[in-house]
């Protein structure tokens, strides 16, 4: 499962606002493209170059859209909690998130 989220006033740690999309398969044995398109006004999220979701200021009920300027980048192997749930004793430590690349470019 990939999920893409945002968060701000109003809506953050367990209020973000999520998409998820179902990859189909482990995500495990592959490499894949994982982009995120921000924009002034929206943010799409993309799974191996297919859109999933697309946030806009009206999705968010009101409260504050604050993504209309700079921002750090932040990737990570998130553990337990309540997405998706509890690591069980089946799980396996270390994990490790291999990263190809990533790049951020801006556009006109």
């Amino acid at each position: 499962m990939v999920h893409g989220t945002v968060h701000g006033p109003g809506y953050s740690g367990s209020s973000g606002v999520t998409a998820s999309h179902d990859a189909g398969t482990s995500l495990a044995g592959d490499f894949h493209v994982y982009s995120v398109r921000w924009e002034r006004d929206r943010i799409r999220w993309y799974f191996d170059h297919e859109l999933y979701s697309t946030v806009t200021p009206a999705d968010l009920q009101g409260n504050p859209w604050v993504f209309d300027h700079d921002f750090f980048l932040l990737v990570n192997v998130a553990v337990g909690g309540k997405l998706p749930g509890n690591p069980d004793p089946s799980v396996i430590f270390p994990q490790t998130m291999l990263v190809d690349h990533i790049r951020v470019y801006a556009s006109g």
